[in-house]
């Protein structure tokens, strides 16, 4: 019984590190893109969040709080 729980619990763990994995790779392939985008505010003071956008759209909301949402979860 003890081991059958071990090897469920190992499975866990590789799905988490695969797809953790997964989504790194993604966010490396897909950086470049973010340097489109127009940095507005003052960069100089801590958590002023500079990558805002200059005028966020329906899409840019609701990804923000979607990602919000999924992460308090």
């Amino acid at each position: 019984m003890q081991a059958k729980k071990a090897n469920s619990t190992n499975q866990y763990i590789l799905a988490g590190v695969l797809v953790s994995a997964a989504l790194t790779g993604v966010i490396g392939l897909t950086a470049a893109n973010l340097s489109g985008f127009q940095i507005v505010g003052n960069t100089d003071i801590a958590f002023a969040y500079p990558w805002r956008l200059a005028e966020p759209n329906a899409a840019a909301r609701l990804t923000a709080w979607a990602g919000y949402l999924l992460h308090n979860i």
